[in-house]
């Protein structure tokens, strides 16, 4: 294996694929259980705190918590996380559920994590009702593609099944600096020069996605405030109707 691995143009996924096959497959997961989860409370979480500010349906790729670590109290409370193969529905359609949706496991219970080839396929080329669900999510759902590059090995897996996943008539987003890596794919390219760029642009996006929050309160509070008496009288129609 090390021979294999100094050879020149090996890349990472290649040796995991090599490891699997000798049957070293749960020994990999437990070393990469030992390497991730570890304790956040003092790292750096303000990319993922950004990104809960900018929406309450968050799907990554990555094992680790800190997604979950940059969670206020009270959103803590409110968001469910999911993993694929876990029985749940309603995630693909814009209802009033928050959630964190880890579609490649999580450090929590490393036989989940999508790590080998093998896993990856299964996933992506066998799991049907998982792929269902991502189609009806990129068909409902108009989503923001943040932190990937054609290095991560995970998004070379996904680039060759995103163009037949996604519904031609919703737009999706990625901000990225390598245009020229993406522009194929049918997703519409956010550009920034690098990553540092990024925390930038997620505040930006926030004060946006709150502007739009205190404009949508106001006319909810106006339309409620206009129909009261209504609503009223058909509580009272109601209650005196209910059948027992």
């Amino acid at each position: 294996l090390k021979t294999q691995a100094s050879k020149h143009g090996m890349m990472a996924i290649k040796i995991l694929a090599t490891l699997f096959e000798k049957g070293h497959a749960t020994d990999c997961k437990k070393i990469l259980h030992d390497i991730i989860n570890i304790d956040l409370s003092n790292q750096d979480l303000k990319n993922q705190q950004q990104i809960w500010r900018i929406s309450e349906k968050v799907i990554t790729t990555n094992y680790d918590k800190a997604l979950e670590s940059a969670l206020d109290e009270d959103m803590r409370e409110k968001v469910e996380v999911l993993l694929t193969g876990e029985r749940h529905t309603g995630i693909s359609f814009p209802v009033q559920l928050s959630y964190l949706y880890k579609i490649h496991g999580t450090i929590d219970h490393p036989e989940t994590c999508v790590l080998f080839p093998a896993d990856y396929d299964q996933l992506y080329k066998y799991n049907h009702a998982f792929l269902t669900e991502l189609k009806r999510l990129s068909a409902n759902s108009v989503i923001l593609f943040i932190g990937y590059s054609l290095s991560d090995v995970e998004i070379k897996q996904i680039l060759g099944n995103v163009h037949t996943l996604f519904h031609i008539g919703t737009r999706h987003f990625i901000v990225t600096p390598d245009v020229k890596d993406f522009k194929n794919i049918g997703i519409e390219i956010i550009k920034i020069e690098n990553y540092s760029e990024l925390l930038p642009y997620l505040d930006e996006l926030a004060s946006y996605r709150q502007e739009i929050d205190r404009n949508l309160s106001v006319i909810e509070e106006t339309v409620n405030a206009k129909y009261k008496v209504t609503k009223d009288l058909l509580s009272s129609f109601e209650k005196e109707n209910t059948l027992y």
